[in-house]
């Protein structure tokens, strides 16, 4: 198993100060709490309530697929999933998980759980999703930076709210949200799918 992806942003450095990543002793170590491999063609991410963090599945039998993060693996490359939600950071305070690569790094958070039967409530959830990738995006930015790495250099950094089939894709307000985003981000797509191909 490859674990330059993760040697290469330097992340035990950067986030040494967080218990999970100060256990870490060997490579293997990061696979305890904090990552998962996979480098099948096809990978699925779910949010597991369950386990308090996102994960890896084999299959998407009784979950849906509007509620899974679907991700095309063709070189058949090491993929890790890290675990952030709940696990680096408190619940709720930045996005579900990340998808790294020695190539590209994918923040995704899930917001298939959301019951959204007014306009207020569909906007309240792309305002958060929004704000849980910006926070975490910019605190992993500014980890890196710290100990000498430059994210945007090292990799291609892209975020993904999903959200499951009850919101329509394309919207005015998805438009609007993915713009900001830019902005804000300084470069960075938003993009609301639940799909993704891998380079």
């Amino acid at each position: 198993m490859d674990f330059s992806a993760i040697n290469n942003l330097k992340l035990k450095a950067a986030f040494n100060d967080v218990l999970a990543f100060s256990k870490v002793q060997n490579n293997e170590d990061f696979l305890e709490e904090l990552f998962e491999n996979d480098n099948r063609g096809i990978i699925y991410v779910c949010d597991c309530e369950d386990l308090g963090h996102s994960k890896f599945i084999k299959n998407t039998k009784g979950i849906g697929n509007n509620k899974i993060f679907t991700i095309t693996n063709l070189p058949h490359q090491d993929v890790f999933l890290w675990h952030i939600d709940g696990v680096v950071f408190a619940k709720n305070e930045k996005c579900d998980c990340a998808v790294l690569t020695n190539k590209e790094l994918v923040f995704i958070e899930f917001k298939t759980n959301a019951v959204l039967k007014s306009d207020e409530s569909r906007e309240e959830n792309h305002r958060k999703a929004c704000n849980q990738l910006l926070n975490t995006i910019s605190e992993v930015q500014i980890r890196c930076q710290n100990v000498g790495v430059d994210l945007l250099k090292k990799v291609t950094v892209e975020a993904y709210a999903v959200f499951n089939n009850t919101i329509p894709r394309c919207s005015a307000t998805q438009k609007r949200y993915s713009a900001d985003f830019l902005s804000k981000s300084g470069g960075i797509k938003l993009k609301f799918d639940n799909s993704k191909k891998l380079k």
